[in-house]
């Protein structure tokens, strides 16, 4: 299956590195996936995975993602709490193929959503803005001990449309990256 058009400017990811981490998800099947931060989740339900969930503690459409998708399911709450992941377990009847890491970018709490859903992931945990300092100590951390791969984007053109003009001249941006973890 193609991947849907992308559209950077909506979806808050840099194009070549969110690309790259939707292929890998219809490459292994996903068919459940959980997104903590609300962003991006519907391209994923729009590239073909079945089962999306979305959770945010600041979630509102008239604030945090006016671009809902009817096929994703939003969840009010915060990320590393059990009691939200108790309600994504049972509204998926079990646990996730893949969860995607894009909630609070703070050491402690990028720590405490690893800490937390890696253990329930099945198959693949991705982690946005690696590149962020608390992120990239934590993706330091724990991708020498797991298997794992970074997606960093290189080009000049999308780095200047996600993130704007002042872009250094060699495209390198102090936030974006996805790490990826692999479960099996």
């Amino acid at each position: 299956m193609p991947l849907p058009p992308f559209d950077q400017a909506r979806m808050g990811q840099r194009k070549p590195e969110y690309l790259i981490w939707a292929a890998l998800c219809q490459a292994m099947n996903i068919e459940s996936y959980v997104e903590l931060g609300t962003g991006s989740a519907f391209y994923l339900h729009l590239a073909g995975v079945p089962r999306v969930i979305a959770v945010d503690i600041n979630h509102a459409p008239d604030r945090h993602n006016p671009f809902e998708y009817e096929g994703v399911k939003y969840l009010l709450g915060d990320s590393h709490d059990p009691r939200t992941l108790d309600r994504v377990l049972t509204e998926l009847d079990g646990p996730p193929d893949a969860v995607f890491i894009d909630a609070d970018h703070s050491y402690a709490a990028a720590r405490a959503d690893f800490d937390l859903w890696w253990p329930r992931a099945k198959r693949l945990v991705g982690f946005h803005d690696i590149q962020i300092p608390d992120v990239a100590r934590l993706w330091r951390e724990i991708s020498l001990g797991i298997p794992s791969a970074s997606i960093i984007g290189c080009d000049f053109a999308s780095a200047v449309s996600w993130q704007g003009p002042t872009v250094p001249a060699d495209a390198v941006l102090s936030a974006g990256g996805i790490g990826v973890l692999f479960k099996e």
